[in-house]
């Protein structure tokens, strides 16, 4: 039961706008195309990358920049509710010391957040860096 929540923020939030794009992206004669045995293809043949990313470093880069934006979409409202949550404590020392870990967790999530793409933008100019140099 407890994994219910996180699988319903996760059709939310990634599966919603994933939907919204594919279909956004086509034009009616395109899915009339389709729905008559043609595809999505210019080409008219096989299969096509519905992807903007022409690379399996650009996809997942785009899903590590998908990712950081929903995050610090999380953390900004986590500092609201921590905030709420310090200002309702009223002084009692057990529900302030439950809110300064919950403070410090939410900070320690925005590092993580931010150092992966920190980590992976390094990563990627070491790559091209050393592919420019061979």
């Amino acid at each position: 039961m407890r994994f219910l929540f996180p699988l319903f923020l996760f059709s939310i939030f990634i599966l919603s706008p994933l939907t919204v794009v594919a279909v956004g992206n086509t034009s009616t004669s395109q899915l009339s195309a389709v729905a008559s045995g043609g595809s999505l293809c210019s080409s008219g043949k096989g299969l096509c990358n519905p992807l903007k990313a022409k690379s399996i470093e650009a996809f997942l880069g785009d899903i590590l920049d998908y990712v950081v934006k929903i995050g610090t979409i999380f953390i900004v409202l986590m500092l609201v509710f921590v905030g709420f949550k310090f200002t309702a404590a009223r002084g009692n020392a057990g529900e302030l010391e439950k809110v300064r870990t919950m403070f410090l967790w939410t900070i320690v999530g925005a590092l993580v957040i931010l150092g992966a793409h920190v980590i992976s933008d390094m990563i990627t100019s070491t790559i091209n860096t050393i592919s420019q140099v061979s």
